[in-house]
């Protein structure tokens, strides 16, 4: 996922971006846009593959690594942030179609910016994190 850059003022708006995420985050300074991208699309392919098995704590990492990929988005000018969207609509898309939604929202926070990724789950494998969030739900009152 590569996005093509048309000028420096670009360039200066995306580091800007990032430097906020990475502030925010206690990210290091080296930690660049293809870091999110690449992470975002490796945990996209692990959930459609079947294999994602891991727990409610490890799948809030990976859809915190998108929150970071739409912070960017927001942080930017709507020129760039289309660009930087549209490099993200073929793993957004596979993950949606990879997921099914929730009964709750996973993080009612993150769901009330509208961020559509914290209420889906994996349609198929993710056992422990389907147990987890089943047992957390009914604790809280049903789905």
């Amino acid at each position: 996922m590569s996005i093509q850059l048309d000028s420096h003022e670009e360039e200066e708006a995306l580091e800007r971006a990032l430097a906020r995420v990475r502030a925010e985050w206690g990210m290091p300074s080296g930690v660049s846009l293809s870091v999110f991208t690449n992470g975002w699309r490796r945990f996209v392919l692990k959930v459609e593959s079947g294999s994602y098995e891991e727990d409610f704590i490890d799948y809030q990492h990976w859809l915190a690594i998108r929150d970071g990929l739409e912070d960017v988005i927001e942080g930017v000018p709507p020129g760039l942030s289309a660009k930087v969207r549209a490099s993200l609509a073929q793993w957004d898309d596979r993950f949606r179609l990879a997921t099914s939604p929730c009964p709750r929202a996973l993080d009612d926070e993150e769901s009330r910016k509208g961020r559509w990724w914290w209420k889906r789950l994996p349609r198929r494998g993710g056992g422990i994190l389907r147990a987890e969030m089943e047992e957390y739900w009914s604790r809280e009152g049903g789905p």
